[in-house]
Parts: C-alpha cells; sequence; structure tokens
C-alpha cells in the first residue's frame, strides 16, 4: 500500500480512537451527574436517577460504595438501594457499617441489599437484628428474609444452623391458642350477650362495646421465620416447623400456612424414621385444618413427598392417602378456596399413584352427580385409595 494510505487508514483509526474515549468521557461525566442527584429531594429525578444507574451495572459499585459513607441520609438510602441491585459481596463490610446508621431507612436499605449481594458474613450482623426486640418490627422481618436469601446461597450448613436457634425463640413467643368452644358454648355465649343487650337497652343504656382481640404483633415475624428455617434444611429446624404447623400450637393460619410451604419446600424426607413420621402426622393433621389455604398447602407438601411410613407398615401412609382421596372430590360448597384445595389434594394424588372419584359440580353450588367412571393417577391405584 502507498503511504497515502497508511496516512488514511491512521487518521480512520485515531477518528475511531477518539470516538470511543469521547463516549467513554460523556458516559462517566453523566454517571457523576447522575450519582450526584441521589440526594434529590425530588422523587421523580431521584426515581429515574436510579433506574438509570441500575443500567450502568457493576461499573458503578465503587463510586456507590463511597456514598454510602455520604454525611446526607437520603445519598445513603439510596446508595444501599442501588447496591442491593448491583452490588457485588465486595460491598458488603460497608453495608453491614451501615446497620448502625442513625436512620430506619438507611438501616433496612443495609439488611435488604446484604441478602441480595449474598455477602455470607453478614449473618451474625443480621442475626443480631432479628433478636432486638427494640428494633422495628419491618427490620427484623426483613434481615429474616435477608438471612432466608444467604441460606439459598452463599451460607454453608454450619452457618445455616445458627440461624436455627433464634428462629425457635421467635417461635414460642406466639399467644396461646384459645381452647376450641363447642357449638352449644358458642350459641349459650351468643344468646347471654344478646340478653345482656337487651336488658341494657331496656333500662335505657347503650350496650357496652366488646373490648378489641389482643393483637399478634409478630405474626409476620414468625410468618418469615419458619420460611427460613425451611430454607437452612437443617435437623433441628423440622421440630419447631412442625409445631408452627399444629393449629393447637400456632393462632395464626398465616404462619400455619409458611409452615406447610416450608415443609414442601424441604428437598426429601429426613432419613431418621421417627422424624418422618412425625413430619407425615403433621401433614396428615394440617389436612383437616379448618384453614383451607393450609389444607392446600399441606396437600402439595405431601405431593412433594411421597412416603412417610415404615417399609413393612404403611398404615401412615394409608391414611394420608385416604383423606386426599376424599379431599380430592368436588368440594362445591366451599367455592374457590375448596376448588383449590381439591386440585392440590388431586395433584397428590397423582403424585403418590391413589385414585380417586371425580364428581361434577352442579348448578347454584349444588353437588352434581357422580361420574361413572374414576379418575386414576398416572400410575395403576386400586379402586378407592392406594398405597405406595
Amino acid at each position: 500500500m502507498s503511504s497515502r494510505t497508511y496516512v488514511i487508514l491512521g487518521v480512520v483509526l485515531l477518528l475511531i480512537v477518539g470516538a470511543v474515549v469521547a463516549a467513554q468521557y460523556q458516559r462517566a461525566r453523566k454517571t457523576a451527574e447522575l450519582l450526584d442527584d441521589l440526594d434529590s429531594d425530588k422523587s421523580d429525578l431521584a426515581v429515574d436517577t436510579m433506574q438509570e444507574l441500575v443500567k450502568r451495572g457493576q461499573g458503578v459499585e465503587d463510586r456507590l460504595i463511597e456514598k454510602l459513607g455520604s454525611s446526607r441520609r437520603k445519598e445513603r438510602m439510596r446508595a444501599a438501594v442501588l447496591l442491593g441491585e448491583v452490588g457485588t459481596p465486595k460491598c458488603g463490610p460497608a453495608l453491614v457499617a451501615l446497620l448502625r446508621d442513625e436512620w430506619p431507612p438507611v438501616r433496612r436499605a443495609a439488611i435488604w441489599a446484604l441478602g441480595t449481594v449474598g455477602y455470607g458474613s453478614a449473618a451474625p450482623d443480621l442475626l443480631g437484628v432479628v433478636k432486638d426486640e427494640e428494633a422495628q418490627m419491618d427490620s427484623r422481618c426483613l434481615a429474616v428474609q435477608s438471612l432466608a436469601l444467604l441460606c439459598m446461597g452463599s451460607l454453608d450448613q454450619a452457618s445455616r444452623g445458627l440461624c436455627v436457634p433464634a428462629m425457635t425463640d421467635i417461635l414460642k413467643r406466639r399467644p396461646e391458642v384459645a381452647p376450641k368452644k363447642t357449638e352449644e358454648e358458642t350459641k349459650a355465649e351468643d344468646e347471654a350477650k344478646k340478653a345482656e343487650e337487651e336488658a341494657l337497652k331496656a333500662k335505657g343504656y347503650e350496650p357496652i362495646p366488646a373490648e378489641p382481640a389482643p393483637t399478634d404483633a409478630e405474626v409476620e415475624l414468625r410468618k418469615e421465620a419458619v420460611l427460613l428455617l425451611g430454607q437452612t434444611g437443617a435437623a433441628e429446624a423440622l421440630a419447631p416447623l412442625l409445631a408452627s404447623l399444629d393449629d393447637r400450637v400456632e393462632p395464626s393460619a398465616v404462619v400455619r400456612q409458611h409452615a406447610a410451604m416450608a415443609l414442601g419446600d424441604l428437598a426429601q424426607v429426613p432419613a431418621d424414621e421417627a422424624s418422618a413420621r412425625a413430619m407425615g402426622q403433621a401433614l396428615l393433621g394440617a389436612l383437616e385444618d379448618e384453614d383451607a389455604t393450609v389444607r392446600m398447602f399441606a396437600a402439595r407438601a405431601l405431593a412433594r413427598h411421597p412416603g412417610f411410613g415404615e417399609q413393612r407398615d404403611n398404615v401412615l401412609d394409608t391414611k394420608i392417602n385416604s383423606t386426599l382421596g376424599e379431599m380430592a372430590q368436588e368440594l362445591t360448597d366451599e367455592g374457590e378456596p375448596g376448588y383449590w384445595v381439591r386440585e392440590a389434594a388431586r395433584t397428590a394424588c397423582d403424585a403418590r399413584s391413589v385414585s380417586y372419584e371425580s364428581t361434577k359440580a352442579g348448578n347454584e353450588g349444588e353437588k352434581g352427580a357422580k361420574d361413572d367412571e374414576k379418575t386414576k393417577g398416572p400410575l395403576t391405584g386400586s379402586a378407592t385409595t392406594g398405597g405406595n
């Protein structure tokens, strides 16, 4: 090639390099401007700024770590939130330092980010937040959620086991379950209350309003605790999980629902025969829970775990299968909740090779006639309910 060609190529190359350098300079300048806007009092601008910074990914991590030390609290909070989106475990120590920040939103942002970035070394610090009864309840719940994320990723089995005692202590703080009243007792109380109100009205007095029932302040915390116990995979987590599934022990249906979910998330039934049978009996009891959602999640858990009984004596599994077979029939009188219970029971029956009768829903919620043919699972079962 001629010298003129080399000159032209050199000029083109310089132009390309110059354009790349200029683009990088403009991008860096824009990033700096965005970082300066993190403290904006204009919510719309702050949202747009954070969205743009998220698009830049891990390239802004170091600058965001610097912002965690800002004297402006909104800047610290938003930097922590952004690190939760784009950060790596490298930002973990700086986030841990924010757990002692004076402003609660900053602390909450740091708690959440520690779980999403996967900084396993923060587990003791997060447990400290959970145990702090003076901390705000939403912060404690967030700490449990972050610990669950860490259990799913960066924590080894020994570190996961450290979570079990703290979660167990939380579950032990549950309110006592009030004894269930018979229908006659409930009717008698209602009649006595009505008579008392009528007597007061006859004397010209207004009925005394009933005192509100005491609130269960830690129900959300217990809900998150049972989910975390399910993620630990520790043998010691099974007993408190099973207790939280028992409506004679745990008064909150929401907690019982999540306990059933956690048992369904377990990779396998415990190898220990006694523990396996305890788990099966607890799930069998949950199939009779008065809350339809508990029954649904219990059936889903039983679909994941097809056997609990001993090899020679499968009495427990036979009873479970019989109950599931009955639940798998149409439950038209329970509306939508009954529908989902039935579908979960059918899934469990299919997984356990249990045949069940299928019925058609009638008009206006009335039961239709039963199908002549019985619906069976993918494998051959008995004419009614089958074992494994």
